[in-house]
Formats: structure tokens, C-alpha cells, sequence
């Protein structure tokens, strides 16, 4: 399942060998804080989750099973931190039905919402708001499927959920954010 590169890589890490951290670290740098603003959708929130998950990849790098691939046990830590991040702050987001104006709609509700939306600048700061809305369980599954194309069978193996838990998410998701979008 691992690669023998990345194997040998987290072999010679947990020996303590700084190169081979480094190694790891420049290889996932950029997918980790693509992954943590999605979480946060807010720059400074990533840096910090992103930051977050290294320390937590350097501590617990000796833990690691390679019975996945490292992307995907980085992806579960970055998932995990957010949740705690959102634990910690007790953010409450402002209602959207007080920011989104009454015209906003879907054309038809069961169109991706990249083709039923026009892509202006409004457009994505309203579904950007809308995203940020929903509980971090199903924004984490509709960014997944929907963004960045896993299977439910990849999202229920890197979430430890059920597929039909995966797909139940989804669904309410777009459920929830259709009905934001829609009001």
C-alpha cells in the first residue's frame, strides 16, 4: 500500500533523521494547508491547523502503521485538528439567511452547484459563506466528494465512517446548503 520511498522516508524519520522530516514535510506542505483552508476557510486558521498537524506528524510519526499511505493518515490528523480547532473556538457563524439576499437561487436544484451558480465574485463569496455554514462532518465529506473527487469508499476508509454514513453526509449537505442558497 505505501510506497517504498515514502516507506524508507518514515523509516529514516522515526530513526530521527532531520533530512528525511524535511522530506516528508516539503512532499505534503502544500496538500496539508490546501486541506486545513478548506477546513477553516480562513488563511491565518490553516497556517495555524497546518502547523498543528506537523508538530502532530513529528510526535506521532512513530505510531504510523503504513497500512496506508502517509496522505491519508495526514489527511485524518488534519480532519482531527480541525474538529478540536472548532471545539476550542465555539465559532458561531452569522445566520445566512441574514447575509444572502432573497433573489439568490438555483435555476434547478439537482445541478452541481459550479454549473447552476454563476462563478462572479458575489457568486462564490455567498457559496464560500454557505460552505462555512455547515457542520465540519458533512463540509468535510462535500469538500471531499465534491471538490477534490475521493469515492466514498476513499472518504468512509480516511474518516472511519461507513459508506452510507459518507453518502448520507453528502446528501445532507447539499441539502443544507440548497436550502441556504435558495432562501
Amino acid at each position: 500500500m505505501v510506497p517504498n520511498h515514502e516507506t524508507e522516508m518514515i523509516s529514516r524519520a522515526r530513526s530521527g533523521d532531520q533530512a528525511a522530516y524535511e522530506h516528508l514535510y516539503r512532499q505534503y506542505a502544500t496538500t496539508v494547508r490546501s486541506w486545513c483552508w478548506h477546513m477553516t476557510r480562513n488563511y491565518a486558521d490553516a497556517d495555524d491547523l497546518a502547523q498543528e498537524v506537523f508538530m502532530r506528524l513529528f510526535v506521532k510519526l512513530p505510531t504510523f502503521r503504513c497500512e496506508s499511505t502517509l496522505r491519508t493518515w495526514l489527511y485524518r490528523v488534519v480532519v482531527n485538528c480541525a474538529l478540536m480547532q472548532f471545539r476550542k473556538q465555539k465559532r458561531t457563524s452569522p445566520s445566512l439567511h441574514s447575509i444572502l439576499p432573497r433573489e439568490t437561487s438555483l435555476p434547478n436544484p439537482e445541478l452541481p452547484l459550479e454549473i447552476a451558480i454563476p462563478a462572479s465574485a458575489g457568486a462564490r463569496v455567498i457559496i464560500k459563506q454557505a460552505l462555512q455554514g455547515l457542520p465540519p462532518a458533512k463540509r468535510s465529506v462535500f469538500l471531499m466528494h465534491d471538490v477534490s473527487g475521493f469515492t466514498h469508499q476513499e472518504i468512509a476508509q480516511r474518516l472511519c465512517v461507513s459508506i452510507e454514513s459518507s453518502k448520507c453526509r453528502l446528501r445532507r449537505a447539499r441539502m443544507q446548503l440548497r436550502s441556504v442558497l435558495s432562501a
